[in-house]
């Protein structure tokens, strides 16, 4: 979506990292592929917040992408240093916690639902 609203979708480097030889991994494309469950959306943290799913909460419940944006925008405008600490603290908290909690869908997706191999 970034792409498209930038006017980047034909960039080598995006064209590289969304391709079929890209080295990320879409948990989101894996999960929407193989499993049907009881949310709304299959966002992560639809997925992630539900308690009868993986049950990890971020640390400020109303935080999302387009928060973090907007505290950004707020630190980059921000004069005074304490709050421009605070408004620092509170990203990089979103985006600790978006990591957290990727690993749990994948840790919950492993216990769940891959089968050893021996």
């Amino acid at each position: 979506m970034y792409a498209k609203r930038y006017e980047m979708e034909n960039h080598k480097t995006v064209l590289w990292l969304l391709g079929d030889n890209s080295p990320l991994f879409d948990i989101q494309r894996a999960v929407t592929d193989n499993l049907i469950l009881p949310v709304q959306g299959y966002g992560l943290k639809a997925i992630c917040k539900h308690n009868g799913l993986v049950n990890f909460q971020w640390e400020v419940d109303e935080s999302g992408s387009q928060w973090s944006v907007v505290q950004f925008n707020k630190y980059l405008t921000e004069n005074a240093l304490d709050k421009k600490e605070n408004l620092k603290k509170e990203i990089l908290g979103y985006n600790r916690d978006d990591v957290i909690a990727s690993r749990s869908l994948e840790e919950w997706l492993r216990n769940n639902y891959c089968t050893q191999q021996s």
